[in-house]
């Protein structure tokens, strides 16, 4: 029997949709290889960027989420840590913080942050 290929995810570590994905894959168990494209430091990441957006259709990924978490917490997460950059306060929205407190330090969730990807300045 053929061993499937390996996953290998395109990502850039500051991308929330990045962030979403390996959230995804890690829940889901998938082995992947990580590739980095650095989307802002030099034109390089940018032309990878648009020849993968032109070979895959589009620029965003449907993944489905497993292990007892939903799509939309594994949405609702990153979007949930990056609101105080954007002035907003959690604690106005007690039902978020929660989702966000019972996930943000699980295994899938801690190896997909944006600061445990090889590429993290």
């Amino acid at each position: 029997m053929a061993s499937s290929p390996k996953v290998v995810l395109y990502s850039y570590w500051k991308s929330s949709c990045a962030w979403r994905v390996r959230i995804a894959l890690n829940l889901l168990g998938v082995d992947y290889e990580y590739k980095a494209v650095h989307l802002v430091r030099d034109a390089r990441g940018m032309a990878a960027a648009d020849a993968l957006v032109a070979r895959h259709g589009g620029g965003g990924l449907a993944v489905a989420a497993a292990g007892g978490v939903t799509a939309a917490e594994a949405v609702l997460v990153p979007a949930a840590l990056a609101a105080p950059r954007f002035g907003v306060h959690m604690a106005a929205y007690p039902h978020v913080a929660a989702v966000v407190a019972r996930f943000q330090d699980t295994d899938a969730f801690a190896k997909a942050a944006p600061a445990a990807c090889p590429d993290a300045a």
